[in-house]
């Protein structure tokens, strides 16, 4: 299902002689101009592993060892982003860690690898005001990913031709000329909450975690062809093998077999394919752009969190805050780059990290040094704090507040400490995942000011990543 956002050079024999979806093929290995000009060169560096690490039940302990089996396996190829359309405890809701499973995910983000998980199915066994979040979505370093309700979706068979407009989630059923329609909605009859206890300085807090990252759509039709392997305790790893046309010649490692696959998919486990392959596509266009640290991979769930769309079922568009239920809202895929998105011009983004011990002060910090230029209609900072459960047996967490205030300019029109106050956003809450965004002209010729407010920071130690962008659009309007 992450190739469906097509990252290969299919352009380059890569496609196996299968159709990958496209309606026209014709089964000689070609494929017709419009599909290999929609389907090649998103992230054409970028290559699929499937991985079957059990064919079981997900709970048992020989699962579990197949599952640390797997991923240690992946760690040791150094994968850029996993994807877990598996669940290893239903409707865990424990940000410590209930197997060694999680610790071994943990190292997995340590390692570098952006972790994204669906975050369950279990609204048909817990009303959607209890936290269901399975595990490893309940994880704080893993991205847990709600499913939206993209019904009645069909797809054409007569043509090869896929315009934006045909493929757009849009909020309110709308009819599609042969295409059915996509319902962008919280699929609140099936998908988990979140809303986990946390606990900070000693002191439980209720559902203060809210679990939920993004929302993405869970019924896909998609025709996909894959490398498939059982990892299993005699695999050999041998990096030869893992570039295209390397020392055999083979791009996939030793003892993956061929598998086509052609069908339709639904949950959580279809939604969160869709966010990784926007990792696999944001981190490749980072890295081509030079700007290297987005090989972290808290720089990069931070990066993805800003992508969503604000959007809450029950309140609408928040200014502030993240849902328990759809989370930072629905992942809109953008480059946030002003010379391909024209529209977004003016658009600039900020990235910083901060580590904290007990003693270490708050910090404040301008996003950019020069005021926002008087076309920014929208700017928008999240920050994620990715707390470490290693081996913790208490959900202990640190407990760190965000503000984003706008400020007037100095006297010589620039962003100082002589800047004076405007307005602000304070998302004082006690989740590890905060938003705050301003919408309008009250953003136009001001400075913004970003404070990381230390109230209290466990043992361990904590470090937040935040991630601010401005534009001439809002996150939830269509960019022709």
């Amino acid at each position: 299902m992450v190739s469906s956002i097509f990252p290969g050079n299919y352009l380059n024999n890569e496609a196996y002689g299968v159709s990958m979806g496209d309606p026209t093929w014709d089964g000689s290995g070609e494929h017709c101009d419009p599909w290999e000009n929609a389907s090649t060169g998103i992230a054409p560096g970028a290559y699929l592993w499937y991985v079957n690490a059990i064919s079981g039940g997900n709970s048992s302990s020989s699962s579990r060892a197949a599952y640390i089996r797997a991923y240690n396996t992946l760690n040791a190829y150094n994968i850029d982003v996993l994807n877990c359309s598996h669940s290893l405890t239903k409707a865990d809701c424990k940000v410590a860690p209930t197997w060694s499973t999680e610790d071994t995910l943990e190292n997995l983000y340590d390692n570098g690898v952006l972790i994204v998980a669906g975050a369950g199915n279990n609204l048909d066994e817990y009303a959607n005001t209890d936290c269901s979040l399975n595990s490893p979505g309940d994880t704080p370093k893993v991205l847990a990913v709600a499913g939206l309700d993209a019904n009645d979706l069909s797809f054409p068979n007569d043509t090869c031709v896929n315009p934006l407009t045909q493929r757009c989630c849009r909020e309110t059923p709308v009819p599609l000329s042969n295409w059915g329609y996509q319902s962008c909605i919280l699929d609140d009859e099936n998908t988990a909450t979140g809303g986990i206890d946390l606990k900070i300085n000693g002191t439980p807090r209720a559902r203060a975690y809210s679990g939920i990252a993004v929302s993405a759509v869970q019924e896909d039709y998609h025709a996909s062809f894959s490398r498939d392997m059982d990892i299993n305790e005699d695999i050999e790893i041998d990096s030869g093998l893992l570039f295209l046309y390397g020392t055999n010649g083979n791009p996939w490692p030793s003892g993956w077999v061929s598998r086509a696959f052609h069908g339709a998919a639904g949950g959580t486990s279809a939604a969160a394919p869709h966010v990784a392959g926007a990792g696999i596509v944001l981190k490749h266009w980072q890295l081509y752009k030079g700007n290297t640290v987005f090989n972290n991979p808290g720089a990069m769930q931070a990066l993805l969190l800003a992508m969503a769309d604000r959007w809450d079922p029950d309140l609408g568009r928040r200014v502030l805050g993240v849902d328990e239920k759809s989370g930072f809202g629905r992942l809109k895929l953008r480059l946030l780059d002003q010379v391909l998105n024209g529209p977004f011009i003016p658009t600039a983004f900020s990235y910083n990290s901060f580590s904290f011990t007990s003693s270490s002060p708050s910090i404040s910090f301008y996003a950019w040094p020069t005021p926002m230029p008087n076309e920014t209609d929208f700017v928008k900072c999240v920050m994620f704090e990715p707390e470490d459960m290693s081996q913790e047996e208490e959900p202990n967490v640190s407990d760190i507040y965000f503000q984003m205030n706008l400020r007037n300019p100095d006297s010589n029109g620039n962003c100082s400490a002589y800047s004076s106050y405007y307005y602000g956003y304070l998302d004082n809450s006690y989740d590890l995942r905060h938003m705050a965004a301003s919408l309008g002209s009250q953003n136009m010729g001001r400075c913004l000011q970003v404070t990381i407010a230390k109230r209290h920071v466990d043992a361990e130690g904590a470090t937040v990543h935040v991630f601010c962008y401005r534009a001439g659009v809002r996150d939830y309007e269509n960019v022709p």
